[in-house]
C-alpha cells in the first residue's frame, strides 16, 4: 500500500512540459509561436502555475491538427509550451532578463518576442490566447452572409 502511494507521487512531480535549457534552445527555432515558462524548485506559485501549463498544453494539442511525420509546415503552426527550470545564475535565464518566478516569455521562431504574454492564467485561457497567435490576422469574405 505505501509503496503504491509512493510510486503515484513521484509520478505527480514528474513535469509533463518538455524543458529548453541554453543548451537546447534550439529546439524553439521551429516553431511559430512557443511559450516559455521559467521556474525554479523552491517556488509554490511556480508549481501551481505548471500544472496550469500542463493542462493548456493538453487543451492545444486537442485544438491543432496533429503534424504528420515529415510535415514541418504543419508543425510550425502548433504552439509548444516549454519549462525552463532554473535559478538566478542559469545561462538561459540571465539571457532573458530573467529576475522573477514564475516569468512566462515568448519565443517566435526560436526568439525571444518583444510581445509579452497576455493571455489569462487558467489552462482555457493559456491554451486560447496560444492558440490564437496562429490564426491567421485576416479572413477574405466572399459573400454579405459570410460578415
Amino acid at each position: 500500500m505505501i509503496l503504491w502511494a509512493l510510486s503515484d507521487l513521484a509520478t505527480a512531480s514528474t513535469p509533463r512540459l518538455p524543458t529548453v535549457t541554453s543548451d537546447t534552445e534550439s529546439i524553439l527555432e521551429p516553431y511559430r509561436w512557443s511559450l516559455v515558462f521559467f521556474t525554479r524548485a523552491d517556488c509554490p506559485l511556480c508549481d501551481q502555475l505548471e500544472t496550469v501549463l500542463e493542462d493548456a498544453q493538453d487543451i492545444l494539442n486537442q485544438l491543432q491538427e496533429p503534424a504528420a511525420v515529415g510535415d514541418f509546415e504543419s508543425r510550425k503552426q502548433q504552439t509548444p509550451i516549454y519549462r525552463a527550470p532554473t535559478d538566478r545564475t542559469n545561462e538561459f535565464a540571465v539571457r532573458h532578463g530573467i529576475s522573477k518566478f514564475p516569468t512566462m516569455k515568448l519565443f517566435k521562431k526560436g526568439v525571444e518576442s518583444f510581445r509579452p504574454y497576455r493571455g489569462g492564467y487558467t489552462a482555457a485561457e493559456v491554451a486560447d490566447y496560444l492558440h490564437g497567435l496562429n490564426a491567421p490576422s485576416s479572413t477574405e469574405l466572399s459573400t454579405l452572409e459570410d460578415a
